[in-house]
């Protein structure tokens, strides 16, 4: 085949948009195309500061990469692929994205998005468990040749599967933990207060409440930070492939935690 096939998908949001291209050049396949990005793209890198650490330093984002490499090469190896990790701690670009091309699964993380204010360690690690759910995180796919999971998909997969295996071998940061009296009674009820598996628990949460003040920056859907207690009412007829609304992404966070159902603020099950 020769010259180039284009297909465009686009759906529209006021802001968290979306626009996937597709191409399809000789010897190459769909999933050599597909670029997955956290947030949509955008032009926070204009507000970074880099020399004004917050919560993650050089060597914290180089840590939390190795030990993701150290997790990870197995599942990559288990599906034939390579799985790199590029990291850029010197770009101010306020994103991450996982690419796949010719057995080969790349993960591009920026010194943009670990410097913002909201992003905390664990909240990192959740970042990066998204861009492997693209890759290893199951149906829906945007497009079934793909193998590449929606955005959706990617948050659920990060919040059930991921996190489960990368925070135990991370460091605590107590001072980074955002808890709130929810948070706190819905671990103690599944966990009791003094196990490991409570401290995990608030853990995880708080990475998810991280995320959500970010993601609130820049969805102008949102005029107010997401919440756990206040869930979307939202019933989707069909699944949505691309960015959920802010609060709907928290809610599939909380829902990968706690072992429930995607939620059907995106989610659309077939019988």
């Amino acid at each position: 085949m020769k010259g180039v096939i284009m297909f465009q998908f686009f759906k529209k949001t006021i802001l968290f948009s979306s626009f996937l291209t597709i191409i399809i050049l000789p010897n190459l396949t769909f999933a050599n195309a597909i670029n997955n990005t956290i947030v949509p793209e955008n032009n926070l890198w204009e507000e970074d500061q880099f020399f004004l650490i917050e919560n993650i330093t050089e060597e914290t984002f180089n840590n939390i990469i190795k030990v993701f490499h150290e997790v990870y090469d197995p599942e990559a190896t288990a599906h034939n692929e390579t799985l790199t990790f590029n990291a850029k701690w010197a770009s101010s670009e306020v994103n991450a994205r996982s690419i796949r091309n010719n057995g080969v699964v790349t993960i591009h993380l920026y010194g943009g998005l670990a410097r913002r204010k909201e992003m905390t360690a664990d909240a990192f690690a959740l970042v990066i468990c998204h861009e492997l759910g693209h890759a290893y995180g199951g149906e829906p796919y945007f497009i079934e040749a793909s193998q590449l999971s929606a955005e959706g998909q990617a948050d659920y997969y990060g919040a059930k599967n991921c996190l489960n295996k990368i925070l135990p071998k991370l460091p605590n940061h107590p001072q980074q933990l955002l808890k709130t009296n929810y948070t706190q009674k819905i671990c103690a009820e599944q966990f009791g207060n003094n196990s490991p598996d409570f401290d995990l628990c608030l853990r995880k949460l708080s990475s998810g409440i991280s995320l959500g003040k970010f993601f609130a920056t820049i969805d102008q859907l949102t005029n107010k930070e997401p919440s756990y207690e206040t869930p979307e009412k939202r019933v989707v007829s069909e699944t949505i492939l691309y960015y959920p609304h802010t609060q709907c992404r928290i809610d599939t966070y909380f829902n990968g935690i706690f072992n429930l159902a995607r939620p059907t603020c995106w989610y659309k099950a077939t019988n």
